[in-house]
């Protein structure tokens, strides 16, 4: 969802995503009870005008749309209304459009920071920043960037915590509070967080060859501690984003979840700007576990501004899902799923990209316009794999069973979506092989059909037969009422 943002941010491409297909098991039916029945809950279908197909897809989107706002709604809003009752004026950005900017930015094991006067906490440190300049920096975009290596103690080294603290000045103030001279509570706006997340680990092995993946530390940890344990890991990638806003908010009426971000001065009553770290990009295959065989650890840091659409998508990203009350194995993407996807947005050609997205939607709407067709759009949801029985029939036949045209163009499109698929998003090459069987069985089947007569009273694999579906369509066409006969007297006159 958030395809615009800093791929140097990120790492290569990780995971697999098991694709699962809708194919089903289907067989040959013979031609008996099955037949009326079938033939019973065609004619009780009449075929839905396209209002009828319109309506039903708008009432869906209505329900979606009502269930999704029910469950995103924020907590109450607050009184937009100061203490004498007058309402709130709208706030201003503490830091008008192109003000001068100073960067500090310290690395510390406390996640209070107040060891300014350390110099081995500064890590870097840029001044003159100006604030909503989308045209300096190396590349012309705004962005600065910074290498370095961190040096840890025994402390992280055993699962310790490790912290990033960014301040940001108007040019000439500084961010220590002791410093009376420098320090303007107004001119300074600061964010930290950790920057080595705990992680979950498994030990697992091969089921075929018993051997495991993991080196011998991790064995003799699972060993100690058992087969899940919580490990501090490293990224070496982090960008800080400063959004380029000036909407003018008012305090409580931020809608959610922007309002986790927008800070508001307790006394001026005006907002700080947003910062954002933006580690979206950033897959989980890059990830390191920190343990005592590492004393420095790299770490690249990227500045880049940040427009307000675009920090509305990553925040929305990264806020927990309403059905977390379902539990996450449920409801939540796994990791590597959702790297899956950013692979894909990273990795793949944004023309193939673009179709894709195209096609999704085509195949949805033709997908519910299948289904709205009764027993055919049932059978179009299947592969042609369903169809393998009836190649061998039709060769010793030396004729094909009636498909319509219909069902024929539902089932290459399902085929064909598929194999889409398959080769944009990342998964193993054997399910990209296993894609093409159907493809196989729709171009036998299409040499089938040119070759050999079809018979209508054959029955295809759904039970149906194209004798009855003419005798359905003559059923539910009217017979036009039969004119009264001639009067003797005007036959005379004729």
């Amino acid at each position: 969802a958030a395809a615009a943002g800093n791929p140097r941010a990120g790492g290569a491409a990780i995971g697999c995503r098991r694709m699962t297909s809708r194919r089903g098991g289907g067989g040959v039916t013979s031609n008996g009870g099955g037949e009326a029945a079938a033939g019973e809950t065609q004619r009780q279908q009449p075929a839905p005008n396209a209002w009828q197909v319109l309506k039903g897809v708008l009432f869906r989107i209505f329900i979606i749309w009502a269930i999704s706002s029910w469950f995103r709604r924020g907590p109450a809003p607050q009184e937009q209304s100061s203490a004498g009752g007058t309402p709130r004026a709208p706030s201003r950005n503490l830091f008008p459009k192109d003000t001068l900017m100073d960067l500090y930015v310290y690395i510390s094991e406390h996640e209070h920071f107040t060891d300014f006067n350390v110099s081995s906490a500064l890590f870097w440190q840029k001044r003159d920043l100006v604030y909503g300049d989308w045209t300096s920096g190396e590349n012309a975009d705004g962005c600065y960037e910074h290498y370095g290596e961190v040096d840890i103690s025994q402390s992280v080294q055993q699962n310790g915590s490790i912290y990033i603290h960014v301040y940001f000045t108007k040019s000439g103030f500084h961010p220590d509070p002791r410093q009376k001279n420098l320090y303007r509570r107004l001119a300074t706006v600061h964010t930290s967080r950790s920057t080595a997340p705990s992680r979950r680990t498994r030990r697992t092995k091969n089921l075929l060859t018993g051997e495991t993946e993991a080196d011998p530390e991790m064995i003799k940890r699972a060993e100690d501690y058992g087969p899940v344990e919580v490990i501090s890991h490293w990224h070496p990638n982090l960008t800080i984003n400063m959004v380029d806003d000036h909407t003018p908010w008012v305090k409580g009426s931020v809608p959610p979840p922007l309002d986790q971000y927008v800070k508001f001065d307790a006394i001026s009553g005006d907002y700080y700007p947003i910062l954002y770290f933006n580690d979206y990009w950033n897959l989980q295959k890059d990830y390191f576990p920190i343990n005592e065989s590492l004393q420095r650890l790299p770490f690249r840091l990227s500045f880049c501004p940040l427009s307000l659409w675009r920090w509305q998508l990553y925040a929305a990203q990264s806020t927990k899902s309403p059905w977390n009350f379902l539990g996450e194995d449920l409801y939540e993407q796994s990791d590597e799923e959702q790297d899956s996807v950013k692979v894909a947005l990273l990795e793949t050609n944004p023309y193939l990209l673009a179709l894709t997205i195209v096609v999704s939607i085509v195949h949805s709407i033709f997908e519910f316009l299948a289904f709205k067709n009764g027993q055919w759009g049932l059978g179009g949801g299947y592969g042609f794999i369903t169809m393998t029985p009836q190649l061998f029939i039709n060769y010793k036949l030396q004729s094909v069973a009636h498909l319509p045209w219909r069902m024929l163009s539902y089932k290459a499109l399902n085929t064909f979506i598929d194999d889409l698929f398959a080769f944009v998003i990342r998964m193993p090459i054997m399910y990209r092989i296993g894609c093409l069987r159907d493809d196989v069985v729709f171009f036998i089947y299409l040499y089938q059909r040119w070759i050999y007569r079809v018979d209508p009273t054959r029955v295809n694999e759904f039970g149906v037969s194209g004798e009855q579906q003419q005798q359905q369509q003559q059923q539910r066409v009217p017979t036009p009422p039969a004119l009264p006969p001639t009067p003797p007297q005007d036959k005379k006159k004729d």
